[in-house]
């Protein structure tokens, strides 16, 4: 889901305390980066090969090739900080488990 598809009330309210989106956009920016697509070529016998590519190309328009940085771009992340996405997770992480602990303590059993 791209980031301006999400409703103000989500995005601010649940979208920065979810763990997968730190996760997701590591990921991404860890496997997209520094690769190279082909286009597939299209044309029939005694015509000129066509590219034809599902990611705009910031090589330009005649070119049969797209970066993944072009598809970062095209769904939206274009700002990904490996270290900022470290750092939340692992508060997340503790603050879960902060809060776990805390309930567990507060819901004391009846004996």
């Amino acid at each position: 889901v791209r980031r301006q598809n999400i409703p103000k009330f989500w995005l601010y309210g649940f979208h920065y305390w979810n763990y997968q989106k730190w996760s997701w956009e590591a990921l991404l920016a860890n496997e997209f980066t520094g690769l190279t697509f082909n286009c597939a070529q299209t044309g029939s016998n005694g015509t000129a090969l066509s590219c034809f590519c599902s990611i705009p190309s910031s090589a330009g328009p005649n070119a049969c090739t797209f970066s993944g940085e072009d598809v970062l771009t095209e769904f939206g992340y274009t700002e990904i900080a490996y270290r900022k996405c470290a750092i939340c997770l692992i508060a997340l992480i503790v603050f879960f488990r902060l809060m776990f602990y805390v309930t567990l303590r507060l819901k004391k059993p009846k004996v």
